[in-house]
């Protein structure tokens, strides 16, 4: 009986070894897509900055035609 339980064993212990391998290398995507979205996104907070000066600025050449 010992026989025949140790290979079904050694299968098993493959399997999840084969798995935990797979799921290693999805975390290491996982982490390379973080890293890209956190880029994007201080990407946008650099054109969020850039927008609020664009509206700044063109606040500010309203107010002057209007004084004209």
């Amino acid at each position: 009986m010992d026989n025949q339980i140790l290979p079904i064993l050694v299968t098993i212990q493959d399997s999840i070894l084969g798995i935990n391998n797979r799921l290693n290398k999805m975390d290491g995507r996982f982490d390379k897509i973080d890293e890209r979205f956190d880029k994007i996104d201080k990407r946008f907070e650099q054109m969020d900055k850039q927008f609020e000066q664009v509206d700044k600025r063109f606040e500010q050449m309203d107010e002057r035609f209007e004084q004209m």
